[in-house]
């Protein structure tokens, strides 16, 4: 086959069209390690090897974009992926360039969590590691930055829960 041209679509994708009028969505990452621009004849060997590698990239690409807005599990991306309908091959790749690009990392993911979870609502500890483990995250790190937290803060987590229900009791009876 031939590449006849190659049109920029939004983002870093390109629409590629060969000489038979199949057209694909190709990365420029991919474009460029092949050279489709230089060497505009390709075999359907060849083809099969570009899509793969386009559909590994596209996965990633997804995920980080997932990412992008908020921090993310492991168990998010997997699922999130899955339901975008990419091969479990695909998606352990992704994963794996994630965290080795420190797009990934549980611990920084548990210490935000439980520092946003206890500064900004009424949430115990039980109801935090539970809310974790759903997210399929280690206990021991759970525990390790659970434990981080000092006793007086959840002393006057109860408290303030306690004022509101004696503000709102309506029996007059404390």
């Amino acid at each position: 086959m031939e590449v006849k041209s190659c049109k920029k679509l939004k983002g870093n994708l390109y629409e590629v069209c060969f000489d038979n009028r199949e057209k694909y969505k190709l990365y420029d990452d991919i474009i460029l390690k092949h050279e489709l621009l230089i060497v505009k004849d390709i075999k359907n060997k060849t083809l099969e090897k570009i899509l793969n590698e386009n559909q590994l990239l596209d996965a990633y690409y997804r995920a980080l974009k997932y990412i992008n807005l908020k921090m993310r599990t492991e168990f998010e991306i997997f699922k999130y992926l899955e339901k975008c309908e990419f091969s479990k091959e695909h998606i352990d790749n992704a994963i794996k360039k994630l965290q080795k690009e420190g797009y990934l990392d549980e611990e920084k993911y548990v210490k935000a969590y439980v520092n946003d979870t206890v500064n900004l609502s009424s949430n115990g500890p039980k109801k935090i590691k539970d809310s974790l483990k759903k997210l399929r995250i280690n206990e021991d790190i759970i525990d390790k930055y659970l434990n981080d937290v000092e006793g007086d803060i959840w002393i006057s987590k109860i408290q303030k829960i306690l004022d509101k229900k004696a503000k709102v009791n309506k029996h007059g009876e404390k």
